[in-house]
């Protein structure tokens, strides 16, 4: 059984122990800068433009020097590893 807790930026519950498996990936950290740089519209313009013009591994390194060391709205770091596991799986 997993044990929910509201996150402090949205509503939503989201599991406490982030280093299991969550949604087909291998936790819920990756899972959320996945999804967050494929549906926040302004990330996901970006993202795009990087990718299309660099390897994905310049890509992850370019995109993390444009966002720095924020987080997504549900707390995930976007850090060079969570955003080139999102990468991986790009267009």
């Amino acid at each position: 059984m997993t044990i929910l807790t509201p996150s402090p930026t949205s509503p939503r519950a989201k599991p406490l122990k982030k280093s299991a498996p969550h949604n087909g990936h291998p936790n819920w950290r990756l899972w959320n800068v996945s999804m967050w740089l494929g549906a926040d519209h302004e990330l996901y313009r970006l993202c795009d433009e990087i990718v299309r013009q660099n390897t994905k591994d310049d890509a992850a390194l370019i995109i993390h020097h444009h966002i720095g060391h924020r987080t997504t709205p549900d707390g995930a770091r976007f850090t060079k590893s969570a955003i080139r596991y999102a990468l991986r799986h790009w267009g």
